[in-house]
């Protein structure tokens, strides 16, 4: 089996002394390396690919979106998709005359909440408001924002200690 692992090529690896398969395509929620062997895909369906790898009408929908246009800024721009998303949403949830705030990454979602929690603070005049309280083991994402409210110890500790 061939299998990459740092110093070898030029890819920063999470963890150095890991060696890693050469994963060649996706089938539903197996993954299928370079040497034909499946494994069962259990960290990309919760965290990313959780409709499965391979799937025609993802890969078809994905194809129009992007002949039509790859990304847009929210700051200057909107998107069909975008708004019959929202609106699909807002049948649905149980908020009346809700708005919604897309963001691309589960760490951009703790790091925009944290945000968002210290400004309403603020704006009460509430400035010592500032502790985030977290679940022993929890898992938020791995930027900095996200790790320093982490419940795992292990992945906040070379960081700089949140307050």
């Amino acid at each position: 089996m061939t299998t990459y692992q740092h110093p070898q090529g030029h890819v920063f690896y999470r963890k150095m002394n890991h060696a890693r398969p050469m994963i060649a395509r996706g089938e539903g929620v197996y993954l299928v390396d370079t040497d034909g062997k499946r494994y069962l895909d259990g960290s990309g369906g919760p965290l990313v690919v959780n409709v499965g790898h391979g799937r025609e009408e993802v890969i078809a929908a994905m194809h129009h979106q992007a002949q039509a246009a790859a990304y847009v800024h929210a700051i200057m721009f909107t998107s069909d998709p975008l708004e019959r998303y929202a609106a699909a949403l807002a049948e649905i949830v149980p908020v009346a005359d809700p708005r919604f705030f897309f963001l691309s990454s589960g760490s951009e979602v703790v790091e925009a909440a944290i945000k968002f929690a210290r400004q309403v603070q603020m704006a009460r005049s509430r400035m010592g408001r500032d502790m985030v309280i977290c679940r022993a083991l929890s898992y938020h994402g791995m930027t900095l924002g996200a790790l320093s409210v982490s419940g795992r110890p292990g992945l906040r500790t070379p960081l700089p200690r949140p307050r």
